[in-house]
This record gives structure tokens, sequence and C-alpha cells, in this order.
């Protein structure tokens, strides 16, 4: 008797986890919003961890502009279009303040990450540390990444000498870690002359994002929404 009722529960309880979960993953659906179709666990976690660039080039080919994702459950939308861009980014940035939530455990991070504040807290955030961007130290600082640049240039021009084709990326990663070492940490970590990664902020830098979204504490955390108390 006991069993009878207990598989019926867990029958009834998981006719209901479907549905919620199929609910879910016709967000874009009812909103007539087109975009690669959804694993029923993993949204398109896999394909995002792998290589996001490629894929998001993919989809907005076939399915065009803007278009939905899923990470786990998670929608985004995905737009490349300017206007839509300026309207969320400086017009109406009042409205659009918070981060999207890519994981269930983000708010009770324990490291208090700068980029995971909402609302009070991530205004008080900007009003400390805008005054480091205003124009006046901009333009101080403008003479350090022009020197950046200019390495940047050198390298471009010495490897097409070769006529071959080359990946570019390494080399952005390079120039973007020298300029954040000179203007905002006081240190010039040589990075673009360097032809290994040897130094370790470099290094945190590039291989940190890497490691994101691909443990299997990511594809839990992400496939089941779970928000601690």
């Amino acid at each position: 008797m006991i069993s009878g009722v207990l598989i019926i529960f867990v029958s009834l309880l998981a006719v209901e986890l479907i549905r919620r979960r199929r609910k879910k993953l016709r967000f874009f659906k009812d909103r007539g919003i087109p975009g690669p179709e959804p694993h029923f666990l993993w949204g398109h976690f896999f394909e995002i961890s792998s290589d996001h660039l490629y894929w998001i080039n993919e989809w907005s080919n076939e399915f065009g502009d803007p278009f939905g994702v899923f990470l786990g459950d998670k929608p985004f939308l995905v737009t490349q279009n300017l206007d839509i861009a300026r309207e969320v980014l400086i017009k109406q940035f009042p409205k659009f303040t918070n981060r999207g939530r890519k994981f269930g455990l983000e708010e009770n991070h324990p490291l208090k990450l700068f980029a995971l504040h909402d609302d009070p807290v991530w205004k008080h955030l900007r009003s400390a540390v805008s005054p480091g961007f205003s124009s006046k130290k901009i333009r101080e600082m403008t003479p350090l990444i022009l020197k950046s640049i200019e390495g940047f240039r050198r390298k471009l021009i010495t490897l097409s000498a070769s006529q071959e084709a080359f990946d570019v990326y390494p080399l952005l990663q390079k120039l973007t870690m020298e300029n954040i070492g000179r203007t905002i940490f006081g240190v010039d970590l040589n990075t673009q002359a360097d032809t290994n990664v040897s130094s370790p902020l470099e290094k945190t830098a590039i291989y940190a994002p890497l490691n994101m979204m691909r443990g299997r504490l990511d594809l839990i955390c992400t496939t089941f929404e779970w928000k601690p108390n």
C-alpha cells in the first residue's frame, strides 16, 4: 500500500517537473523569438562552454538577429544589433543595471565578486570606481595605452611579413594584459614581447576564464536552478 502511494507520488512529481521544464524551454517560442532547439536538461550549455563565439556566429547566420539560447533552463537573448545595445547600455541603462544569473550559486558566492552585486550595492561600487575612469584620468593613461598599441602594430608587421595566416586572438590577449598592467596596476608586464605566458597575472587572466563553465559543478548548477536562502 505504502509503496503504491509512493510510486504514484513520485510519478506525479516527475510529470510536474517535466511539465515545468518544458514550459521554461518554450520561453522564446511563446514570444515568437527563433533559436536553436535546446537540450531538455542542458539547454545549450555544451555548445556555449566549448566555443561560444563559433556557435553564436553559426546561430546568428541560421536564425537571424535576435535569437534565444538557454544555459540549463535559463533564457538568454542574443543580439548584435547596435541600436538595441545602445538602448540597453545607454538610454535605458537604469533598467538594466543587474547582470543575468548563469549559475544558482552566484548570489552567495564567497568571494563577493565585483560584477555579481546588484542594485544599491552595485550603484555604490560604481560610484566609487567611476572617478578612476573620468575623461581626465583616461587622457593621462592614453600615452601608456598608445605605447602598447605601437608594440602591437610592430608585432603585426613582423608576423604579416611571412605572408601566412596567423591567429590574432592571442596577440589581443597580450595587448589587453599589457594595458591592464600599465594603467591599473602600474606594472609593465611586457607581455607582447614575451612569447611564452610567464607572468603569473597573465596566466591567471588568460586561463581562469577558459576553465569556467566546464566543470561538473558548473553543469549541475546551470542545469538545476537552486537558490540558497
